[in-house]
C-alpha cells in the first residue's frame, strides 16, 4: 500500500512540473517601461523647409525595436497630426524627416510631440507589454532678418 501512494505521489508531483510548462508556462503579462528621447532642431530659419527629428527609445531590447513613432505638431492648443510614420531599427533609434510646422498668426513656436503605442511581444519568460511613451519638444521659427535702417 505504501508504495502506491508513492508511486500517485510522484506521479502528482511531475505531473505538477511538467504540464504548465508543456502549455506554456506561466501567461502573465509583464509591464516595461519605455523612454523616449527625441531631438530636433529647435530654432527654425525663415528659409527652412523640413525638420530632421532623431531619436531613441530606452527600455528593453525587445521593446525597443520595431515600434512605430508617430509625429504631430501643436500650436494654440491646435493639434497638426502628421503623416509621416517611421519604425524603429534593432537598437531602438530613428530618424524622420518631418514637413515644416504651420504656426498660427501671431506666434512664433510650436510643440513637436513624439509618441510610441504600447504593444504586447512574446519574449522568453512569457508575454510583455511595452508601454507606450510620449516627448514634447518646442520648436520656435527664428525672427525674420532685421531690414537696415536708412539714414537721410
Amino acid at each position: 500500500m505504501a508504495r502506491i501512494v508513492r508511486i500517485v505521489l510522484s506521479a502528482l508531483a511531475l505531473a505538477a512540473i511538467f504540464v504548465p510548462a508543456a502549455s506554456g508556462g506561466d501567461r502573465r503579462v509583464k509591464e516595461v517601461n519605455t523612454r523616449l528621447s527625441v531631438d530636433a532642431v529647435p530654432t527654425l530659419r525663415p528659409e527652412t523647409t523640413t525638420v530632421t527629428v532623431t531619436g531613441d527609445v530606452d527600455g528593453r531590447r525587445g521593446c525597443a525595436r520595431e515600434r512605430k513613432v508617430r509625429f504631430a505638431y501643436s500650436s494654440l492648443g491646435v493639434d497638426q497630426p502628421l503623416d509621416v510614420t517611421v519604425k524603429t531599427g534593432r537598437s531602438g533609434a530613428f530618424t524622420a524627416v518631418l514637413p515644416r510646422p504651420t504656426f498660427q498668426p501671431g506666434t512664433r513656436s510650436a510643440n513637436l510631440t513624439t509618441r510610441l503605442n504600447s504593444v504586447k511581444r512574446k519574449s522568453k519568460g512569457g508575454l510583455v507589454r511595452c508601454d507606450d511613451a510620449r516627448q514634447v519638444q518646442p520648436i520656435r521659427q527664428s525672427p525674420p532678418p532685421r531690414q537696415p535702417r536708412s539714414t537721410p
